[in-house]
């Protein structure tokens, strides 16, 4: 619990930017969350422009993850839509998404709900139909959930710091499990799913996972069960490809989700790194922002993130 409060001081240090618009829209809002967006010039005459939900961490706001992951950038270059959904220290101090609690994550109710019925709203204004999730920590596993109750409206998803889907009774018990290096067969790793959930059949959305092998607060074996739930959800019996690594001290796996290959499972595991967000300080122009959770490792992980998800030129 100490490790988490300090990342939450950690993170509230991190300097904000100011390029969010606040997003007010009809509907129901039972998470009752705060939503920014950013709509770029290069957004406005596409009418499928890639939308991307972004996540933060505990003791981060929109702004925080904006700057420390350099999404706004990419967003003008590409022509990204984004959606911030942000935490209110009314339903967590820690300004954490509730994601360990199932009311928080289970269809028309709870946070995962707000952040769902805002897409669908930002998507009445700029249609299209290439929606993707990204999440850091909390968010990771917030945005693993959306991945997982709404797969047939995602087209991928990334997850940095985080592990597989689990309900707990408090964040005391979820923080506790996660720093544990425990893994589960992938039978029980499946069996933490909701039955509606394993029961789905249709196209399943890839995933990208990021993850440090000295993360203190959640441990790297997370990522390892992670794996075993997610090919076990696809019922992808497929083994490891073989992948080339971005960079020495980065190991890149990936697996198929299906015999198409048009869906994947790609880990990147980054030797040395804790709690962090991979950037490029490298360049004369930073790629990603700076912080005590910007961890500069020559690599920035956000676009690689889109370039597994095919959305760079």
């Amino acid at each position: 619990m100490r490790i988490l409060l300090l990342c939450a001081l950690l993170f509230s240090r991190m300097p904000a930017i100011g390029q969010l618009e606040r997003f007010n829209y009809e509907g129901d809002n039972p998470g009752e969350l705060s939503f920014f967006r950013y709509v770029p010039p290069a957004a406005l005459n596409n009418p499928d422009a890639p939308l991307v939900i972004v996540l933060h961490g505990c003791g981060q706001d929109a702004r925080q993850i904006n700057a420390l992951a350099g999404w706004t950038t990419l967003a003008d270059e590409l022509g990204l839509l984004l959606l911030f959904p942000e935490q209110k220290k009314l339903n967590n101090m820690g300004d954490c998404f509730n994601w360990f609690l199932a009311n928080d994550v289970e269809p028309f109710g709870g946070e995962m709900h707000s952040i769902y019925v805002a897409t669908q709203a930002f998507r009445r204004e700029y249609s299209g139909t290439r929606n993707y999730v990204y999440g850091v920590s909390a968010g990771a596993a917030m945005a693993l959930a959306m991945l997982y109750n709404y797969p047939d409206f995602f087209r991928a998803g990334a997850v940095l710091a985080g592990g597989a889907f689990k309900y707990h009774d408090s964040m005391l018990s979820a923080a506790t499990y996660l720093q544990q290096s425990n893994t589960y067969p992938a039978e029980i790793m499946l069996g933490f799913l909701p039955e509606r959930i394993r029961r789905y059949s249709g196209p399943f959305p890839s995933l990208v996972s990021i993850h440090g092998t000295s993360d203190p607060v959640v441990h790297v074996a997370h990522q390892e069960g992670l794996r075993k739930q997610y090919l076990a959800w696809t019922r992808s019996e497929t083994a490891e490809e073989e992948a080339s690594a971005p960079r020495d001290g980065i190991r890149r796996r990936q697996f198929s989700l299906n015999e198409a290959k048009t869906a994947q499972l790609v880990l990147f595991t980054l030797e040395g790194m804790g709690h962090a967000v991979p950037v490029d300080h490298s360049q004369p122009e930073r790629k990603g922002g700076s912080g005590l959770f910007a961890a500069s490792v020559d690599w920035f992980s956000t676009r690689a993130i889109l370039i597994e998800w095919g959305l760079t030129r």
